[in-house]
């Protein structure tokens, strides 16, 4: 290990640990109480995902719970098997610039449809193509 930061890091995924957007799915969820980020002395109950292939889990702030709630609902455990993209951006709390991990859902490439089956041949009419037809004149 050559940082303080990735031997001390903590459990929770911060910033600095979302340097591009990643798509993880989630294995799980839980609540938490943690430390009021405005009043030290409270604790808040927050929703905790965990993930397939991350080593720390992700505290969902409430700008992605609006998200999560907005796709599968009310129920976290619906959440279970889905997968999220995870990415970063600044926004104004409490009068600073603060650089916070959000949630979005996966874009997916939208489905191409198969291609139509080709119509089918007119009938073939047995006497058509046929010359020795009189000619009324």
């Amino acid at each position: 290990m050559s940082r303080l930061s990735e031997a001390y890091g903590g459990i929770f995924l911060k910033p600095p640990d979302v340097v591009r957007p990643i798509r993880l799915r989630i294995k799980g969820t839980r609540f938490d109480e943690l430390t009021d980020f405005k009043d030290r002395s409270k604790t808040n109950e927050r929703l905790v995902l965990t993930f397939d292939d991350c080593g720390k889990d992700l505290v969902v702030n409430k700008f992605s719970v609006d998200i999560l709630i907005a796709a599968w609902g009310d129920d976290e455990k619906a959440y279970v098997g889905k997968q999220i993209v995870l990415y970063t951006t600044e926004t104004n709390i409490a009068g600073t610039m603060r650089k916070i991990i959000m949630v979005r859902l996966p874009r997916e490439p939208a489905a191409v449809p198969a291609p139509a089956a080709p119509a089918p041949p007119p009938p073939v009419d047995p006497n058509s193509g046929d010359f020795d037809d009189e000619i009324p004149f």
